[in-house]
Parts: structure tokens; sequence; C-alpha cells
């Protein structure tokens, strides 16, 4: 008849026969935990060590991306701009360049009777979308006398070989009669351009 365990009681003897079981068994426990705490640790290091190359590889991901953008962008914007530079439009204006081409234009075509003159050079509306650049504009006003339609062509293509960009803004023609030094009628024509560059921006 077994006896009810609350009655039991343990005395030294039944301690010390226990007792290298009992040892074994905390033993057992503490390894147990010092391994699943091992494990906890070794798995929390992976996890962090996965987030940190999950991190720099998205990183790495977005600055490819950005240098793609870049790439496409430069280009789609080489073209234009190595035009723009064999035009000579970009950096400072070419008034020096301006003025010896028309004085030489006007030792040539003496009878044209040539005469121009310029104006400072100002800004045209806000900068461009850099900030640090912007459309410059130097304004020129030529007045001279066309013998026909063809000289009037032919001064046109005169100004597309010089140095930068030169839009017409306004031209005046009126019948011009006979003078003492060009017995022959022609047109007088008044124009005004702006030679266009583009520089750096100018703070008001």
């Amino acid at each position: 008849m077994r006896g009810d365990w609350r009655n039991w009681d343990l005395t030294w003897q039944d301690l010390r026969l226990i007792g290298p079981q009992l040892l074994w068994a905390a033993a057992a426990i503490v390894l147990a935990l010092a391994l699943l705490l091992s494990s906890w640790f070794v798995f929390a290091r992976v996890h962090q060590s996965m987030a940190k190359q999950s991190a720099q590889i998205n990183q790495q991901r977005q600055l490819f991306t950005q240098e793609q953008q870049q790439w496409q962008t430069v280009r789609q914007y080489q073209q234009p701009y190595l035009h723009l530079q064999q035009m000579r439009v970009l950096g400072s204006e070419h008034r020096l360049d301006w003025i010896e081409a028309l004085e030489q234009l006007r030792q040539q075509q003496a009878h044209w009777q040539l005469d121009y003159a310029f104006a400072p050079q100002r800004q045209l509306g806000a900068p461009v979308a850099d900030g640090q650049s912007a459309v410059l504009a130097s304004k020129m006003t030529v007045s001279w006398r066309a013998g026909s339609e063809w000289d009037l062509s032919q001064f046109e293509r005169w100004l597309t070989r010089l140095p930068g960009m030169a839009v017409a803004r306004q031209c005046r023609f009126a019948r011009a009669g006979a003078s003492a030094a060009n017995t022959a009628s022609g047109v007088a024509v008044e124009c005004h351009y702006d030679w266009l560059s583009i520089g750096l921006h100018k703070a008001s």
C-alpha cells in the first residue's frame, strides 16, 4: 500500500542518494538554457547582419538606379550641349569678335553703308534649372542698305558664321533713294538682334 506523498519525509540519506541525479539534472537544465541563449544571440546577430546586408543592397540598387538616370540625362542632353558648344553660345559673350567682323564687313561691302551699335548685356528671365546659369542677351542694332534680296540673304548667312546665336527681334525696311556714293536704289534696313549666350546668373 502506497502512502500519501505529502507524508514523505526526505532524510539526509535520501538526499545523498538522489543528490547526484539532481546535480546532473540541474547541469543539464543550465546547459540547455546556455545553448538556447547562445542560439538566440547567434540568430539575432545573423538577423542583424542580414538586415544590414539587405539595406546595403537596397542602397547600392538605389545608387545604381540614380546613376542610370543621370547617364540617361547626360545622353539626352549631350547632343544639344555639344551643338551649343560648337556655336560658342556657352560662357561669356563674344562682343569683340562681332565688332571685328562687322568692321571687316563694312570695309568689304562699303556700298552697304553699314552702321551698328551695341547695348549692355542683360539677363532674360529667371535662372535656369541649376539656379546658377541664365540666358543672357546682348542687343545689337544694325542699319545698312541692301541692293537686293540677295544682299539680305547674304547678310543673314554671314551672321550665322559668327560665334553665338543672333535672334532677330525687329526689322524695318524702307525704299532707299540714290546717293552720291551709290546711284542705284535699294532697301534701307534697320534690324534689332539679340546675341544670346548662356552664362552665370547675375544677381539683381
